[in-house]
């Protein structure tokens, strides 16, 4: 073999390693992507749900304070400690106060 053909065979066997070295870094950078992604989604459902409780805590405490509200009210027409025993109260009251 010459020393142009010898030359050439270094060239190539490098370039072969390297390619092989491309191609194995390539499927690890694709398996970190696809690991990544499944993260992304994963962490956007968390979020999803946490939105769905925050709105769900804050339609409960909206209901709470209407509940709140009208008891106040019906405290507020009470005259005297007696006076509570003669006002009737409203069944959605009466039935909030049995659930609980």
């Amino acid at each position: 073999m010459s020393i142009l053909n010898k030359i050439i065979m270094v060239f190539a066997c490098f370039f072969a390693i390297l390619a092989l070295f491309l191609n194995f870094r390539v499927n690890i950078l694709a398996e970190q992507n696809n690991t990544l992604k499944s993260q992304k989604n994963e962490l956007n459902d968390k979020i999803k749900d946490y939105e769905n409780e925050i709105s769900k805590y804050n339609e409960a405490q909206a209901r709470a304070g209407e509940k709140i509200e009208k008891i106040r009210t019906i405290v507020r027409t009470v005259k005297s400690d007696c006076d509570c025993y003669n006002i009737a109260l409203p069944d959605d009251v009466r039935r909030m106060l049995h659930d609980k």
